[in-house]
């Protein structure tokens, strides 16, 4: 794997659950779809969405936007959402890919902004983590994320609460919040949501 997409997506105000089905309808056709390695759809609230997927690379990214799911997508910012979903594109510079456990239940998102100048501190910082987050048994999966210009993000996925709590209480994050002031320009915002459905790649 080595590139990702996280895609924000905001209902209309009566179409909340039109677009929850819709992700969760989306996961046969992500399902035929061989270079995305793993799709995650999450719900963060009543209204804000995102899905979240891996690639082996580029091409794949954009097989999978032109694909069934992501036209989908796309008509339903008309019908359904506030706006058009907004398209972020990563590279994936460190990872704990799900290799086997319960389906993930509920998901963590925590965008960073890097400190003028510390981008590639913060980098190394975060494939520093993964080594740490190996050694949470609760941590289904989690990406590190490079998305340009000093923004970061991690993504990861756990199968109920108590692990999800355990990972915000571990090593990964004393560690995050230990340089936070050395490497990031304000505090992260922590974004934490329901897994609607998933296509788990080991």
């Amino acid at each position: 794997m080595s590139k990702a997409l996280f895609v924000a997506i905001e209902a209309q105000r009566g179409h909340e659950e039109e677009i929850a089905d819709f992700l969760r309808s989306s996961l046969g056709p992500v399902q035929e779809e061989p270079e995305t390695r793993n799709w995650y759809a999450v719900r963060f609230n009543d209204s804000h969405f995102a899905v979240f997927d891996t690639f082996p690379g580029a091409a794949g990214q954009i097989r999978h936007l032109l694909g069934k799911a992501g036209r989908t997508l796309m008509l339903k910012s008309f019908t359904a959402m506030e706006s058009v979903p907004d398209i972020d594109s990563a590279d994936l510079i460190a990872a704990k890919p799900f290799i086997q456990g319960p389906a993930p239940a509920l998901a963590l998102y925590m965008p960073l902004q890097a400190r003028e100048g510390r981008a590639r501190m913060l980098a190394n910082h975060l494939k520093a983590c993964a080594s740490m987050v190996a050694d949470e048994p609760g941590t289904s999966a989690w990406y590190a994320l490079d998305m340009g210009a000093g923004h970061f993000a991690t993504f990861n996925v756990f199968p109920g609460k108590p692990a999800r709590d355990a990972h915000l209480a571990g090593d990964v994050t004393g560690a995050l919040v230990a340089r936070a002031a050395d490497l990031l320009a304000h505090p992260p915002e922590l974004k934490g949501g329901e897994v609607l459905a998933a296509k788990l790649w080991a």
